[in-house]
């Protein structure tokens, strides 16, 4: 019984701390520029990040809508605290850039 107790507080931890897939969203940019920010949010015990191409595919639509004719991601990113708990940040901001041509 025990054992079977153990199992699953495992499975449920393991459960608890799985996350979603991440996922991009506009978060500014600049129009005249050519400039879009796309950002999701990381918590302190998540390892999973947005994929890749569905940023691209979302910067490509907003450069379209805009005028532009596609997109392309800047090397790097921003990452600002956005929870504080005492001396500890507990989720981020993080944000990259895309230009558009």
């Amino acid at each position: 019984m025990k054992k079977l107790l153990m199992a699953a507080c495992i499975v449920g931890l393991l459960t608890a701390c799985a996350s979603e897939q991440k996922r991009y969203v506009a978060t500014g940019g600049s129009k005249a520029d050519g400039v879009i920010n796309l950002s999701y949010e990381q918590r302190y015990y998540e390892r999973s990040s947005p994929n890749p191409n569905q940023g691209l595919r979302l910067a490509q639509k907003r450069c379209r809508q805009w005028g532009y004719q596609n997109a392309e991601r800047f090397s790097g990113h921003t990452s600002k605290c956005n929870q504080v708990r005492g001396h500890k940040c507990l989720s981020y901001l993080i944000t990259v850039q895309y230009q558009c041509f």
